[in-house]
């Protein structure tokens, strides 16, 4: 996610001198201390886990609104999260294509920025040029500001995180705070964090398409889902 491997190499040397000249690192999941110990970049005695966890969203003042293009009588999934390839939002429009070939009549609204370095949106596009009827039941509606997030979080039937890395991952507890499932894989941190919860199938979208159609209407499966989340 940088420019050049000069930008790459530096921002891996400022991380070794960081994590050397510290006399206690903390790290928000076991995953992440892991990954660092597997580094070599300081010892373990110098190393600690501390869990952090997701705050219930306060009201808003401001009244959110849907975006534009999109229309408030149909249901849709939220793809929340900036295009870097690790989010992995491909497979969030192949999971659409899965769930509409089971006769969901739902959309996909894409949220966040779209990064310089090491986005996905190429192979977005590519995955549109092939199935252009799939193409007009998506929506990217780049970076949202607060208001805008509530209404999206408020609206959804899910939230759609198909992240491949994650060192620990709020989304899955901020959306469960909200009543919102969240469709994500048992993978890096989130296997360790939240692993009972997970729907995805990592990366089958026609077996996560079925594992997360219980979710997406009211009924014990979905309830079940959010009190999981809500317990983690």
């Amino acid at each position: 996610y940088h420019p050049d491997v000069d930008s790459w190499r530096s921002y891996r040397r400022t991380t070794r001198f960081a994590l050397a000249g510290a006399d206690q690192v903390i790290f928000f999941s076991e995953h992440a201390r892991c990954d660092a110990l597997a580094e070599d970049l300081l010892p373990v005695g110098r190393t600690h886990v501390v869990g952090i966890a997701a705050e219930a969203m306060e009201p808003s003042s401001s009244p959110g609104r849907p975006p534009e293009g999109l229309p408030e009588d149909e249901p849709f999934l939220l793809c929340l999260g900036a295009d870097y390839a690790h989010k992995n939002r491909p497979f969030a429009i192949e999971l659409l294509g899965a769930l509409r070939e089971l006769d969901w009549p739902g959309r996909l609204v894409l949220a966040g920025a779209h990064v310089p370095h090491g986005s996905s949106r190429e192979d977005e596009q590519r995955l549109l040029n092939e199935s252009p009827e799939l193409a007009e039941f998506i929506l990217d509606c780049g970076p949202v500001d607060e208001p805008r997030k509530r209404w999206l979080y408020a609206h959804a039937r899910a939230l759609v995180y198909p992240t491949i890395y994650e060192g620990f991952g709020l989304i899955p507890f901020e959306a469960a705070q909200a009543g919102l499932p969240c469709l994500f894989a048992a993978q890096a941190s989130l296997s360790e964090l939240a692993g009972d919860a997970a729907t995805l199938v990592a990366w089958d979208a026609r077996a996560s398409a079925a594992a997360a159609l219980p979710l997406l209407s009211e009924g014990p499966v979905r309830a079940e889902h959010l009190k999981q989340l809500r317990a983690q």
